[in-house]
């Protein structure tokens, strides 16, 4: 399982918290790599055979009601986050399975609130269902970066790239799926984009996830259960949309744009934008 837990907020600033957990899945690439390794090492007569599945990940801060990061796994944050482990599991070696926890719970760690509303994380995982193809195509990313300290579960991580990108095309090769994630929660990246081997339409469709704040939200996710008492909620020092979570504040919107032979694209701050390319 891998969750990036805090356990003892009290020594962290909101930053210092989120920016690990937007640093996590870069120790779970490592790991999985190190893992790749282990099973060529040890078990070379049957490595060609065997298989990684990821019973259990999620934005886990934590469980405990105490805990003032308990709620936010319900954040644009950890929307960002759940967009970036997919793509580590996609592109790791032997994965073949990954299990979000949880779909749904009458509690606050599903993908879709107790009452019905969903959640970034599954905005998420539809740009995944919805706008990517069959076959990986190689990307290739130069991003700024930041570094961040260890928190909780998450190890200090040095030079995590702020903006990542995956890029998928469809099995009749008629469409080609650039997903651009940017962690930066103050700033927007603009950044070039060349597809090579691929002649695209004038105009492709962008599909992005984003909102005005980090901590922004579709609305409260902690029940009320008799004798729980969840602790006061951190919430982001600037601009916080934390306690003003409703439907539909984070979303999917769709635009056009102009495509030629060099893509100029600026991934708003903290968005998952999938850009959709025709063939001619």
């Amino acid at each position: 399982a891998y969750g990036p837990m805090v356990l003892q907020p009290d020594a962290q600033s909101f930053w210092d918290v989120y920016g690990a957990m937007l640093a996590f899945p870069k120790l779970v690439g490592d790991n999985l790599a190190t893992i790749n390794r282990q099973i060529v090492q040890y078990a070379p007569a049957y490595a060609n055979k065997i298989k990684i599945g990821v019973t259990e990940w999620g934005p886990l801060f934590d469980v405990s009601p105490s805990n003032p990061y308990v709620g936010h796994a319900k954040t644009l944050g950890s929307g960002v986050f759940t967009a970036s482990m997919v793509k580590t599991f996609l592109l790791a070696d032997r994965v073949t399975l990954a299990n979000l926890f949880q779909l749904t719970s009458p509690l606050f760690l599903g993908s879709i609130n107790w009452d019905g509303v969903v959640k970034p994380s599954y905005f998420a995982m539809q740009m995944y269902a919805n706008y990517f193809g069959t076959t990986l195509v190689s990307t290739l990313v130069d991003s700024p970066t930041y570094n961040s300290v260890a928190v909780g579960t998450v190890d200090a991580v040095q030079g995590v790239p702020y903006l990542e990108a995956i890029s998928s095309v469809s099995a009749d090769r008629k469409k080609v799926y650039v997903m651009v994630i940017n962690k930066n929660w103050s700033s927007g990246i603009t950044t070039t984009i060349q597809l090579k081997n691929f002649a695209a339409r004038s105009s492709g469709t962008a599909h992005v996830m984003t909102a005005p704040s980090i901590d922004a939200n579709n609305g409260n996710d902690l029940p009320a259960i008799p004798g729980v008492v969840w602790a006061q909620q951190r919430t982001a020092p600037v601009n916080s949309m934390f306690n003003l979570g409703a439907p539909g504040t984070v979303a999917i919107v769709d635009s056009s744009f102009a495509v030629s032979s060099t893509i100029r694209y600026t991934a708003q701050a903290m968005s998952v934008s999938v850009l959709e390319f025709t063939a001619r």
